[in-house]
């Protein structure tokens, strides 16, 4: 479960929220980040893009209260966030699901993310050996 470091801090208001998902990057983050909790170095390998300009749209959706974060040793983990009221999620989720109709990399996004969730498996199988 992630833990949620901004309580009490509203959702981006419409309009902004807009403007942050009007960049096919973070809107292409958010999708992912609805359906799993994934690292930056997970991401790197789904979007095949570099550290640098994932976290930095990783801080923007962070700082929007659109996206939130959880440390598990020496990882962190993104998710969409879950805190907030019922219409304001709702509303996060409608549009990335409209504005993903128009994205080219949605589905390949999706084979990207399986594979990345089935290596986090085995690596995690090797350990428990």
């Amino acid at each position: 479960m992630i833990r949620r470091y901004i309580v009490g801090r509203p959702m981006a208001s419409t309009i902004n929220l807009l403007r942050l998902l009007a960049d096919p990057t973070r809107l292409r983050l958010l999708l992912l980040l609805e359906q799993e909790e994934l690292s930056v170095a997970e991401l790197q390998q789904i979007l095949g893009m570099g550290q640098s300009r994932i976290s930095s749209h990783l801080a923007q959706l962070k700082r929007a209260g659109v996206v939130a974060d959880r440390r598990a040793g020496k990882n962190v983990y993104y998710g969409a966030n879950q805190n907030g009221q019922d219409s304001q999620r709702a509303r996060v989720a409608e549009l990335t699901r409209t504005l993903a109709r128009e994205l080219p990399e949605t589905s390949r996004d999706r084979t990207s993310l399986k594979l990345v969730l089935h290596k986090r498996q085995d690596k995690a199988r090797e350990i428990l050996r």
